[in-house]
């Protein structure tokens, strides 16, 4: 069983909408998923909690979707797995989860001026939170940002997804694509939460490692280093991870 935990900006003014792609895809494959909550980050909290009302009723799910006040409690002893898609300002409060699924850090790079280069915003909006959640005893499972940004599309590619779903992405999405056009220069869009939305509901595509890591106190992570034992995405297969997507929601 998951808990879902999101900072999903699709129909705010600003923000990466990532979040969203993941909520359809775990929704749309059935997975069991205890509730969907929501937190600050790429917008603020009753923003996301808002986005992820409407995006959940367009899905046709109705189980519950929590304000960050309501899921703090709940995680607490939620014994199943937890898909932390923001900041682990609500996470930091589990005790009992089985596995954190975290959105954040890199693999190949030193990070050396987070959030700056490169972008670990998951783990630097709330600092205390991420080291909370990194000291615990619960199994953590990383999709560094540098692995995990491999899966991204352009426009074109989300021509596929049909019917309401596939007309609320994109109307939503054009946003972002123009964002990332005038800001970065490209027309890809990175879809970092995607990655370990996929993971949850099956492995298949991704190339996971077993190490250990160590946190400073910037939220730097550096893989293979110190004795906190972590799981690690070392490759996400785009071609297969994209297809099963797709085949999900369209």
């Amino acid at each position: 069983m998951l808990f879902v935990d999101t900072d999903n900006a699709l129909g705010s003014p600003r923000g990466d909408v990532d979040d969203a792609y993941a909520l359809a895809a775990l929704v749309k494959s059935g997975v069991e998923i205890a509730a969907i909550s929501s937190v600050a980050g790429n917008t603020t909290e009753p923003l996301a909690y808002e986005n992820t009302v409407r995006l959940c009723r367009l899905l046709g799910w109705r189980g519950p979707v929590l304000r960050a006040t309501e899921a703090r409690p709940v995680l607490h002893t939620f014994p199943g797995r937890i898909v932390a898609l923001g900041p682990l300002t609500n996470v930091c409060t589990a005790t009992a989860a089985s596995e954190v699924i975290v959105v954040g850090a890199t693999l190949h790079t030193l990070g050396r001026w987070p959030p700056v280069w490169p972008h670990e915003f998951n783990l630097t909006r709330d600092r205390a939170a991420a080291l909370k959640v990194f000291e615990s005893h619960l199994p953590l499972t990383f999709f560094p940002l540098d692995v995990v940004r491999k899966l991204w599309v352009r426009r074109r590619q989300l021509e596929p997804i049909a019917g309401a779903l596939g007309e609320e992405l994109r109307r939503e999405t054009a946003r972002w694509y123009r964002h990332l056009r005038l800001v970065r220069g490209t027309g890809r869009f990175p879809i970092y939460d995607l990655a370990a939305a996929m993971y949850a509901i099956d492995e298949t595509g991704f190339t996971m490692e077993d190490t250990t890591a160590e946190m400073k106190r910037s939220t730097l992570v550096r893989f293979g280093r110190g004795t906190r034992p972590v799981r690690v995405c070392t490759r996400v297969d785009v071609g297969v991870v994209w297809g099963r997507f797709v085949r999900l929601v369209g």
